[in-house]
């Protein structure tokens, strides 16, 4: 049962990086602290073509070029799949300088 998943009780802003329409941001809602802001960094095409979601904010950036700095949680689920190395070296860099200290 979800709604005993403690887990994202501490963050006030979770950002779900390559999350697509929003679907486990979407399934995640329902146990996070009320007022917790809720974001999906999806290329732009995506975040554009999105059904948007109540209570989900969609963000157009590339996470090869930039990942949006703010959120204190960070989420990604399935993003580096298929990706090579370097690749993925690049996106993790991106996600440590959006980080804030204790992210």
């Amino acid at each position: 049962d979800a709604s005993k998943i403690h887990l994202f009780d501490n963050y006030k802003h979770i950002m779900d990086l390559g999350g697509g329409h929003g679907q486990l941001l979407n399934y995640l809602k329902p146990i996070v602290k009320p007022g917790t802001k809720l974001t999906v960094q999806e290329r732009p095409q995506a975040a554009e073509s999105a059904k948007m979601l109540e209570g989900i904010n969609f963000i157009g950036q590339d996470l090869f070029e930039k990942v949006t700095p703010g959120p204190d949680c960070y989420l990604m689920k399935h993003v580096m799949d298929g990706f090579d190395d370097e690749s993925c070296v690049k996106v993790l860099k991106n996600v440590y300088n959006a980080s804030k200290k204790g992210t």
